[in-house]
């Protein structure tokens, strides 16, 4: 189908050098073809490039996007698992880049992908740094103690 050739063709430019050729058809891909089967990885590569080329608001709105989106299909497994690393992979990267802002937003909103504790606290976690880092004591002292509420 033509999204899969799109998403394949967006595989060989990364393999063949083309980061720009890349960038440019998976920007179509996540465009024209939102809910395919590889659109998870399209963002997660999308978001990736974006970063690599010093583009953090693109990579942001990207990662962000693909966090907002639901996936009720029977790929949902699949998509959380895209969710969740592309929002690891950019909030870990902005935390280190000293853009605690970013981290931010990104770890909030890892943080509310999943109520199960094992994946909720470690997000937790790195939200209470995220504000600690941005000088807001008062508000990481509160997520700590919802963490420490999660652990019980």
């Amino acid at each position: 189908d033509r999204a899969r050739a799109r998403f394949r063709t967006a595989q060989a430019q990364l393999l063949g050098g083309d980061k720009e050729g890349a960038r440019a058809t998976l920007e179509l891909f996540v465009t024209q073809d939102a809910h395919a089967k590889d659109a998870g990885e399209a963002r997660f590569l999308l978001a990736q490039l974006h970063a690599e080329a010093g583009r953090g608001e693109e990579a942001l709105r990207v990662t962000l996007d693909l966090l907002r989106l639901g996936r009720e299909t029977s790929d949902a497994k699949a998509w959380r698992g895209w969710q969740r690393r592309t929002g690891v992979f950019l909030a870990e990267r902005f935390f280190g880049e000293g853009d605690y802002h970013s981290a931010l937003l990104l770890w909030r909103a890892l943080a509310g992908l999943d109520e199960e504790a094992g994946w909720r606290g470690p997000a937790l976690y790195q939200t209470g740094r995220c504000l600690e880092r941005l000088g807001q004591p008062e508000e990481a002292r509160a997520v700590y103690a919802e963490l420490a509420k999660l652990e019980g």
